[in-house]
């Protein structure tokens, strides 16, 4: 295979190997899925512009005794269908703290490893502070290194708890004093400019890749007006605003159908015992939550626009959802840049009874033209944001002061 940069790549990450992704799912314990799915879209791209790396990977586990195991051992294995095992998952330790500082000797001795003969291009997924500190260690062994920001940790949850807040900030310090051993950004929002050590001209917006390989054929729509949301079911996210809106709707001919995992269940589950209309899926596979959508009639994001963190993240669903067919409704947040805006429909009053209204209006309309806007939106999707457009970019990006 031919190299698709003047040096070789490395792409540090936290993909997860099939073997370690099936022992956590056995245990009931946490996947990123959203993480995973847009890392393996990253590789997809860096395969289909002909790159020839390596993937060097160390994940966050559940935290003992949530799992009942301690030690994961370090696994080999190939992130494609090639098998040939040249990828390497680091291990981890079940304890957050000591997880960090095992990621970092070990990630560190793996780069040494894979930089003794020649200097490495490196592409980093996520602001970690493992990764950051192994390229600090190994600085003199990389030619250049690129991050990729799909998230700014501090806005990453809501836990008020004084401890997480706290830690957090500590987190957040040490990890934009590591970020200045990085050479460029790829960024999913052009707001975290204003937040990360960003030089002028070493930056790219990439809002995201969707994944084309992934799409489903047409399938046949339910007989109701199916309004669905799928993914983060947190409460900041807006799941009780679109449980209080669908409520607002009286047609005994619509549904909701609501699946994913996070402090707002407990409250879609007591609400669907009320209303015989709701309906909570629970937490389905990827290819499950792919068919939901076709068979929607439409798909929501109750996320608000209110908070800070609004801007610097750009809602990973939303391309999902477009490449969909299925027209989608949400609130025009900042991060989503112009060119979207033909293919959504935005509700502009984000209380409830402007969600329901919404859903209402664009409900409302002939199936001819909901399934003509659903296909113009899967179209900008699949024309302009595949792994093998978007990666092209990156690599581009990357390459451009090694001609």
């Amino acid at each position: 295979m031919m190299e698709c940069l003047n040096n070789e790549l490395i792409f540090i990450g936290s993909l997860y190997p099939a073997e370690l992704k099936a022992d956590l799912l056995n245990n009931n314990a946490f996947v990123d899925y959203p993480a995973d799915v847009l890392q393996q879209a990253i590789l997809k791209g860096l395969d289909d512009n002909g790159c020839d790396f390596r993937v060097l990977s160390s994940v966050r586990l559940s935290g003992y005794p949530i799992k009942r195991k301690i030690l994961f051992k370090s696994i080999y294995f190939s992130h494609d269908s090639r098998g040939d095992n040249r990828d390497i998952y680091v291990g981890g330790i079940n304890q957050l703290v000591i997880n960090e500082i095992f990621a970092i000797i070990k990630l560190s001795h793996y780069l040494r490893l894979n930089t003794r003969e020649k200097r490495k291009d490196l592409l980093i997924y996520a602001i970690g502070i493992p990764s950051l500190f192994a390229i600090l260690v190994n600085k003199k062994r990389v030619n250049s290194v690129t991050l990729i920001v799909p998230d700014l940790p501090e806005f990453m949850s809501g836990n008020k708890n004084w401890f997480y807040r706290t830690g957090k900030k500590i987190s957040t310090y040490l990890a934009n004093r590591l970020m200045r051993n990085v050479d460029k950004f790829v960024l999913l929002s052009s707001y975290m400019r204003d937040r990360l050590p960003v030089k002028k001209d070493s930056w790219l917006l990439m809002e995201g890749i969707y994944d084309e390989s992934k799409r489903l054929e047409k399938t046949i729509k339910s007989e109701h007006k199916v309004v669905l949301y799928t993914g983060n079911l947190s409460k900041r996210y807006g799941i009780l605003e679109l449980l209080n809106a669908f409520r607002q709707i009286e047609d005994d001919n619509y549904r909701l159908w609501i699946c994913g995992n996070g402090d707002g269940k407990e409250d879609v589950i007591s609400m669907a015992m009320i209303d015989k209309r709701i309906e909570y899926k629970g937490v389905l596979s990827h290819d499950e939550v792919l068919l939901l959508q076709k068979q929607a009639t439409i798909l929501v994001n109750p996320r608000s626009s209110a908070g800070e963190y609004t801007k610097y993240s750009f809602p990973s669903k939303t391309m999902e959802y477009l490449a969909s067919g299925t027209p989608t409704i949400m609130c025009h947040l900042p991060a989503i840049p112009k060119e979207y805006d033909d293919y959504l429909f935005y509700f502009t009053d984000e209380s409830a009874e402007g969600i329901k209204d919404k859903i209402v209006e664009v409900c409302s309309k002939s199936n001819d033209e909901l399934m003509s806007f659903g296909e113009k939106a899967a179209d900008f999707i699949i024309n302009n944001k595949t792994p093998k457009i978007q990666m092209g970019r990156v690599l581009s990006f990357i390459s451009q002061e090694q001609n």
